[in-house]
């Protein structure tokens, strides 16, 4: 195996740098290929020969930046080697004469005439490769946006823009992004702090604990990525992930970044949020909006059938692993039957999503074997979902914590918050308001609860809501915790009861809570919250008048 692997990866190097790309995105597949292959592969990322001599490289720098290299850089000259070297270009260490250490990174010279030909061979390639499957997927269009992001990764200016974009999101104390020195970078040459560290995939000999923090610190940062900002690193396979001096997780290489607009961005949270509900028919809504299979009603119909029997068996969600990224693709074809009809199709915009998912799970797979991405991913999805107050947001939550009949799942929603919000201070009170943007926000969100159950689409869920407050009032069943944290914030539920003060139909609810607790009961009910109510509503109309 060992041989047979040295001989794919010298093919994908001898076929040039579109496929050394493809050759990148193998090596982190770990789930499907041999880990010999991937081992191999993986050297594509960082380890190729230098396709520069050093004599070359200097006159890169000193054309591109327009000095000589001895007035730019200590210790960089034509007999420097160096320390990493890929498909488009190598990255040389160095000092500036103020002291910093740097990384240099110079493009190969004439790559762009290079990959013009790699176009025409990748979609012959794919040409090739979708007539053996008989596949739906648009190949051709897979073949382009390969291509395509190569070539923005020629752009070196871009990606010293989108370094400093990466690092004003996401830096902080557990995650790392290289310092951009602007007056050392331009269209060829682009210039870095030099951030010493071992790549991601070899820091087996670390105790379990501090695996786990980096582990959880990248999949963080990724949810941040696709769910809350939807600016994302592309290409985040073991070469680009470093656990640094500190021990923090570094990002490097900022090449392959994209955006992903709100409405798939959305789209994606309401699909963990329906294999969370395991939800056939809220499945193929999305997979349908996304592209991924026909946009008419007979597909979503066949669809729907097809998923609410592989949802059916408990291991089954994506694809055999459970919870696992790289599946999501797998589960879906293995739902269809295999005599169904339904066009299958991978949409071109979601390649690099696809790609940038499956190359950080196996990242973290090759720290431990047993993890899974999704689970760890999803605290921080619930947490998106509360904060966010985009009514697409809103309507995944409402999705997620209301049944077919509009009544609260108060056991989901409670799972919910203790998902979000089950690490370290997050657990107090203080923690959870922190977490999510501060009292204002948590307001805000409390208040956008409650115009949804005031309006007439939330007419069920009102009805509902008296039901469970009788209930909790005149029971010995324990009152939901959620219910309780709120009845001892009276700062976070005043406002929202003088919101409720001002609508007739909360009023009547109120009334008709009131009445039946009078009527039934002889009035019981949890003093705190009504105390609360009561002083927010007597604060409404004090300033009505």
């Amino acid at each position: 195996m060992r041989i047979r692997s040295v001989k794919m990866k010298r093919a994908f190097v001898r076929l040039g740098p579109a496929f050394v790309k493809i050759g990148q995105a193998l090596a982190t597949r770990r789930d499907v290929l041999p880990p010999e292959l991937c081992a191999e592969l993986a050297t594509l990322q960082d380890a190729m020969p230098p396709a520069l001599t050093g004599p070359e490289a200097v006159r890169v720098i000193e054309s591109d930046l327009g000095r000589p290299v001895h007035e730019l850089f200590e210790g960089l000259d034509a007999a420097s080697l160096p320390v990493a070297s890929a498909s488009l270009g190598q990255v040389y260490q160095a000092r500036l004469w103020s002291g910093e250490e740097v990384a240099v990174k110079v493009q190969r010279d004439n790559i762009l005439e290079t990959l013009e030909v790699d176009a025409v061979a990748v979609r012959s390639f794919v040409a090739v490769v979708s007539h053996l499957w008989r596949a739906e997927t648009d190949f051709a269009a897979l073949a382009d946006e390969i291509v395509g992001r190569i070539g923005e990764e020629l752009d070196y200016i871009r990606e010293a823009r989108d370094a400093k974009t990466f690092a004003t999101l996401y830096a902080n104390v557990d995650v790392t992004v290289p310092r951009v020195f602007d007056d050392f970078c331009g269209a060829k040459v682009l210039t870095l702090s030099y951030l010493p560290g071992t790549k991601l995939d070899e820091i087996g000999a670390l105790p379990t604990e501090k695996k786990k923090k980096i582990i959880a610190a990248g999949i963080k940062c990724t949810a941040r990525q696709f769910f809350e900002v939807g600016f994302f690193h592309a290409d985040p396979h073991p070469g680009n992930l470093l656990v640094d001096a500190e021990g923090n997780l570094a990002y490097l290489d900022f090449g392959k970044m994209d955006r992903l607009g709100d409405d798939d961005r959305f789209a994606l949270m309401s699909v963990v949020v329906h294999f969370a509900n395991r939800d056939a028919g809220g499945l193929a809504r999305d997979f349908r909006g996304l592209g991924f299979v026909d946009d008419h009603d007979a597909a979503e119909r066949a669809l729907t059938r097809a998923l609410e029997a592989a949802l059916r068996e408990p291991r089954t969600m994506f694809g055999g692993r459970a919870m696992a990224f790289s599946g999501v693709i797998a589960f879906l074809r293995a739902a269809l039957p295999a005599e169904s009809t339904i066009r299958f199709a991978l949409p071109p915009r979601f390649a690099s999503v696809v790609r940038a998912l499956g190359a950080l799970e196996g990242a973290v797979l090759a720290v431990d074997p047993e993890f899974e991405v999704v689970t760890a991913a999803y605290p921080h999805v619930a947490r998106a979902l509360l904060a966010d107050r985009d009514p697409r947001a809103r309507q995944a939550l409402r999705g997620l914590v209301l049944d077919r009949h509009g009544r609260i799942r108060w056991k989901r929603l409670e799972a919910l918050g203790t998902s979000a919000f089950k690490d370290g201070d997050e657990a107090s009170l203080t923690g959870v308001v922190a977490a999510l943007g501060g009292k204002d926000a948590v307001v805000n969100t409390l208040v956008d609860a409650c115009d949804y159950v005031c309006s007439d689409a939330g007419a069920r869920t009102r009805a509902a809501l008296v039901d469970d407050a009788e209930a909790w009032c005149t029971t010995s069943a324990e009152p939901s915790a959620l219910w309780r944290i709120l009845s001892d914030a009276p700062e976070l539920v005043a406002p929202v009861a003088a919101r409720a003060a001002a609508s007739h139909e909360a009023r009547r609810s109120f009334g008709l809570l009131a009445g039946r607790l009078r009527a039934r009961h002889g009035w019981r009910a949890p003093a705190s919250l009504f105390e609360a109510a009561s002083r927010a509503l007597g604060e409404a109309l004090d300033d009505g008048d």
